[in-house]
């Protein structure tokens, strides 16, 4: 992100060139954005993580709403224990497109509003199965996502305008 700032506002000429008057500032961000910011601390928010064996979701993983994708295995992927909870409102999605069962283990919070696992049964290339996993810094909760086979569409529906803009 590059900012300019002048006693005058900044201007953009019919060349795109930028310019002010007075002093100038311009800022340059080489690293993620602190979380104090208003930023995710993430290199690469909204990442995807392949798993083929058992796994210890981290901090991170809830931080940067990382989906963790299954392709292979049977095995358990285990929550952030309750030591070190992920902050309210971040979460992780979970697809399994394997052959195997996935467990989605909690560490000693509820998923739900209960200490069980979730269990995602084998699912496909097409239809994969799924839960979407977020916390309120205390418990987790989870909702299935799912897709049907075959194909086909879907449709959204909507009350109001849609207004669409050219760049």
């Amino acid at each position: 992100v590059t900012s300019v700032f002048g006693n005058s506002g900044p201007t953009v000429g019919a060349t795109g060139d930028i310019s002010a008057t007075g002093t100038i500032l311009v800022t340059h961000l080489s690293s993620p954005l602190p979380l104090a910011q208003g930023g995710l601390n993430c290199a690469a928010p909204f990442p995807i993580l392949a798993k083929t064996a058992t796994y210890q979701v981290l901090l991170a993983d809830f931080t940067c709403n990382t989906t963790i994708t299954v392709a292979s295995g049977t095995f358990t992927l285990t929550l952030v224990a309750s030591s070190g909870m992920p902050a309210a409102g971040t979460g992780v999605r979970i697809l399994n497109y394997g052959s195997g069962v996935v467990t989605v283990a909690a560490s000693g919070q509820n998923i739900n509003g209960s200490g069980t696992s979730q269990t995602l049964a084998a699912g496909s290339a097409s239809a994969p199965t799924g839960i979407a996993v977020q916390t309120d810094g205390t418990n987790y909760f989870a909702q299935p996502v799912s897709a049907s086979s075959g194909g086909g569409s879907t449709s959204v529906t909507t009350k109001g305008d849609l207004q669409g803009f050219d760049t």
